[in-house]
């Protein structure tokens, strides 16, 4: 994880984000979430936790943001890949389909759809 030089952002790593993901579903499961929002104790073992795992104390508001990004991007993943079967992925997660996959996925995306979709991405 690394700051971005002149701003308060946080550049997450791919091992990073699982495990704070993990992190956030075991507090779930101990009932320190409810309707989607931490209480004191899933927070503070939250930071612990990844404090002792990565050496980074982080204050708790760049968790929320991270939750919040995450869970934007699987909204917008969930609707490129609905209905659809036979979906390849390559090892790192990406989508691998053919050129027609991708052109027919296009075509139902109007500009509307499209700046939907960049929201939810930006």
């Amino acid at each position: 994880m690394t700051s971005i030089p002149g701003t308060d952002n946080i550049t997450w790593s791919d091992e990073q984000t699982r495990f704070f993901l993990q992190l956030r579903l075991d507090e779930n499961l101990k009932g320190n979430i409810r309707k989607q929002m931490v209480n004191e104790a899933g927070r503070q073992a939250i930071v612990d936790k990844f404090y002792e795992a990565f050496g980074i104390k982080i204050p708790w508001r760049k968790f929320g943001i991270k939750y919040n990004t995450c869970k934007k991007q699987y909204e917008s993943f969930k609707k490129l890949t609905r209905n659809r079967t036979g979906l390849d992925f390559d090892s790192t997660g990406f989508i691998n389909m053919s050129e027609d996959w991708w052109n027919e996925r296009c075509k139902k995306c109007t500009p509307a759809l499209l700046l939907d979709s960049m929201i939810l991405l930006f």
